[in-house]
């Protein structure tokens, strides 16, 4: 399972990986003043690392889906898993009010 890219007149594929050849997919952040389509994936070939930009209006929904299927990137960040310690105080002095 992977993903493709695919020409927008004919339907053809014109790029294919694997989710296993993914080093990362994020967007390209710009000037809030622009409309900001673009991203850029990273991948492993022959050995080496390599990045190619794409823009598409579904920039959001397409980044959404493919880091659903991040566990299965090739470089598994510590930022994946990012766990916090919450408390709960509760005031025992004033029933009802919580602060």
């Amino acid at each position: 399972m992977g993903i493709s890219t695919y020409d927008p007149a004919s339907l053809e594929v014109t790029n294919q990986w694997f989710y296993s050849d993914f080093i990362s997919v994020f967007p390209i952040l710009k000037g809030t003043s622009q409309q900001n389509n673009e991203f850029r994936i990273t991948f492993k070939k022959d050995r080496k690392s390599d990045s190619m930009t794409f823009s598409s209006e579904h920039r959001a929904d397409l980044l959404t889906e493919a880091l659903q299927f991040r566990q299965l990137f090739a470089e598994k960040t510590t930022t994946m898993l990012v766990r916090f310690t919450g408390y709960v105080h509760i005031n025992l002095l004033a029933p009802g009010l919580f602060f």
